[in-house]
This record gives C-alpha cells, sequence and structure tokens, in this order.
C-alpha cells in the first residue's frame, strides 16, 4: 500500500486513527465532561499521572526515555528545542512509545531534586487543551467574535448540505479538513461543482467533517506568536524555478535541489525539501501550463510547479518579520490572547504584510498550537530567527 499523497512528507498509509480520534472526540465531550471539570480541578498538570503511567511500561520495555534520539526520527519543531536545551545545560530527553518516537519529551533543569521531570509535546510552551484554536470551525467562531477578518465559510460533515451551501456562497471556494496542518487534504481555488465534489473526497478521507470557505486572493503567511508578546512572520511561496533565460525547467530544478538546506521526503529533522521532480502532480500541473521539463524559462520568469501548497513540495519560506506593519503585529499579538496561550502559529492571506491589514483583502485561515518553528529558524530567504532560543525563555520566566 503507498503512501496518501495528500498527506507527504508525512508517511500516512493508514486514516483510521484519525477517524477514531473524531469520534472519540464527540464521546468525550458529552459523556466525559463532568469527569475533565473535576480532573481539571483536582490535577490541573497532569504531569504526575502521566509520569507514572510511563515509569509504569517502562519497567516492561514498553517505553523508553532516550537522552540522544537519532535525529532523522525527530521532527525539526522539537529538534530545535531539545539542541537549545542541551546548550542551557537542561536535560532533555525524547520518550519512545512501543518502539517508536511520539512527539513526547521531558526535561528537568539543573538544581531541582532528581526526578522533577516536566512533560511537553513538541514543545514546552504548548498547551494541553488545545481544541479551540486546532478546530478550525471553531477559530473561525472566535475570531469572527473578536473582530479579527476571516474567510467566510462554514462546518460540514453531510457533502450535500456542503454543496447547498457553497452554491449561495460562489466560487471559487477552499475545502480543507477541519483540523490538521501543513495543508493535508486541502484544495484551493475550485472553481465548480465537480472540483467541489472531489475537494470533499479528498477532506474526508483524512477525517469526517471539513469547512467549505470562499477563496481568498492574496500571498500566504505564517505568524507564530510566543508568550502573547513576540511575533514571527514568515511568506510562504508554492514551489518554483525563476528562469535564467539559458536552462530547462528541469536543469532548474536540480539546481534548486543542489542546496545543502534542501532535504528528501523520509528524514523527519527537515524544514526545506526538494521539489519531487518524479512526483506525478508535478508533471500534471506543468502539463496544464502546456509546459515540460524541457522548457527554457525567460529570466526573471517564474514558474509555479504546483497548483496548491502541497507539503514536502519544495515550499520556500522568506523571513519577512522585520518588515510587517505594527498594526498587522498587534493583529496576532490580539488573536493570540483570545486564544489565552502563549504558543500559537497563524496561518493567513494578505496583499502586503508592510501595510495594516484594515487597507487590504486580509484573513486569518487557522490556527496551530504545535506549529512547526523551525520555519522562522531555516527560512529558504532572509535571515533566520533563534526563534527556539525564544521558547526557553518565556518557558523559563513561567517556571520563575
Amino acid at each position: 500500500m503507498d503512501y496518501c499523497p495528500y498527506c507527504l512528507p508525512t508517511k500516512r498509509r493508514s486514516h483510521w486513527g484519525l477517524h477514531s480520534e473524531y469520534y472519540m472526540d464527540k464521546i468525550r465531550r458529552t459523556l466525559m465532561r463532568p469527569v475533565d471539570l473535576i480532573v481539571g480541578v483536582v490535577m490541573p498538570k497532569g504531569d504526575w499521572l502521566w509520569e507514572k503511567i510511563l515509569i509504569f511500561f517502562s519497567f516492561f520495555g514498553l517505553i523508553k526515555f532516550v537522552g540522544d534520539p537519532p535525529r532523522e526520527q525527530i521532527f525539526n519543531r522539537s529538534l530545535i528545542i531539545l539542541d537549545e536545551a542541551k546548550k542551557r545545560g537542561i536535560e532533555v530527553e525524547a520518550i519512545k512509545i512501543f518502539g517508536n518516537f511520539k512527539n513526547e519529551y521531558r526535561y528537568r533543569l539543573p538544581g531541582l531534586r532528581a526526578g522533577a521531570w516536566r512533560y511537553f509535546e513538541a514543545n514546552p510552551l504548548a498547551d494541553e487543551h488545545r481544541s479551540l484554536s486546532d478546530h478550525k470551525g471553531s477559530f473561525k467562531k472566535l475570531m469572527r467574535k473578536a473582530g479579527v477578518p476571516v474567510p467566510e465559510g462554514q462546518l460540514f460533515t453531510r457533502q450535500r448540505r456542503a454543496i447547498g451551501y457553497a452554491e449561495i456562497l460562489g466560487f471559487p471556494l477552499v475545502v480543507k479538513p477541519a483540523t490538521g496542518s501543513l495543508g493535508y487534504h486541502s484544495t484551493y481555488e475550485i472553481q465548480n461543482q465537480n472540483e467541489l465534489k472531489r475537494a470533499m473526497e479528498i477532506a474526508q478521507i483524512f477525517r469526517p467533517d471539513f469547512i467549505v470557505e470562499r477563496h481568498i486572493l492574496g500571498e500566504n503567511f505564517r505568524a507564530t506568536v510566543i508568550g502573547r508578546q513576540q511575533v514571527f512572520v514568515c511568506g510562504k511561496d508554492r514551489a518554483n524555478v525563476v528562469g535564467d533565460g539559458r536552462s530547462t525547467i528541469g536543469e532548474l530544478i536540480d539546481e534548486k535541489n543542489s542546496d545543502p538546506r534542501r532535504g528528501d521526503y523520509g528524514p523527519k529533522n527537515v524544514t526545506l525539501h526538494k521539489i519531487p521532480k518524479d512526483h506525478a502532480m508535478l508533471r500534471a500541473s506543468l502539463a496544464e501550463q502546456n509546459l515540460d521539463f524541457d522548457f527554457v524559462p525567460l529570466p526573471g520568469q517564474k514558474i509555479y510547479l504546483f497548483k496548491d501548497f502541497v507539503p514536502g513540495s519544495g515550499i520556500d519560506f522568506v523571513n519577512i518579520t522585520g518588515r510587517v506593519h505594527k498594526e498587522n503585529l498587534e493583529l496576532f499579538l490580539k488573536a493570540a490572547r483570545v486564544l489565552e496561550t502563549d504558543l500559537v502559529g497563524f496561518d493567513l492571506i494578505a496583499e502586503d504584510m508592510t501595510r495594516p491589514y484594515y487597507a487590504q483583502t486580509f484573513a486569518m485561515l487557522e490556527a496551530n498550537s504545535l506549529p512547526y518553528l523551525d520555519l522562522h529558524q531555516f527560512p529558504s530567504h532572509g535571515e533566520p530567527s533563534d526563534i527556539a532560543k525564544i521558547v526557553w525563555d518565556v518557558t523559563m520566566e513561567k517556571l520563575l
């Protein structure tokens, strides 16, 4: 069985767990809410219980604590956190659960009593209660109420109702799963009902609920807020090559792929990916533009190789933090405070980030509670931001 083409570079063969998570969450929210409220009062942190569970299973070898995990098995968003911790003398370990690293970690500070571990998923600032930010439907409602611009759209589980809504909203549209990051199973610039039906099928492979919303024209950006006080912004550009008047598209791809910072699909510790020349979607995209690998673009001519932001397709990340208008920065801070979180990444559409949001086409699309911070630390263009350092600075402040 091949990997899902809509989830790459994540190598996912089955979406059964995502569907199970959806139904279990519905059950939990209806039947377990009283228990959740009690647990929230009695065990607001929960580290001690989680630790006892892990220690119990570690006696049987089912759980292992690894101080120096294989880097290719850890996502870069977590590796930068682990590397910065070690620079500071903070003891940090990856937790291997049933033979696999599950993005779970623990750390303890120098000078604390032995065994005083703190546990986290991907990032020590991660909020344990993330449903409001990660669910795109809930996020849209919160932002609309707070006066933050979002695309017009609604949440659906039934395609028939979604089609009726789409007819009222009008094309072009976007369809995306209600949760998830990196654009998994999302379809953009949908122009007709046939494309809409296919987009809904793709989204529901991921999970049953999905968003149908108006497509917003503009550039794509990621704004990450740390500690409700600092903002980092990068532009996201679809996989592309720029002509020099001599080289073919195939040669330009090879040249871009020669950048040592770009890696293949497999390892997780890669931020910038190589452009996959053998990808069927790439060849189809070129064919739609009446192009092929032998075409020679004009000097300065930019050729986009994929219609959408396909994860792992060679997307560029451009650090523009220093050029963002101050009122846009304030808007991102406001949105983070509405979510009451110290860690969040916002995906958004804008025409020009040097202008205030209210003077242009601008919309906040979604939020991610475990954002890929490495986009800011390892951009393809622009100065890198030492964002892992900021994470630990804020973490230490919260502990004091």
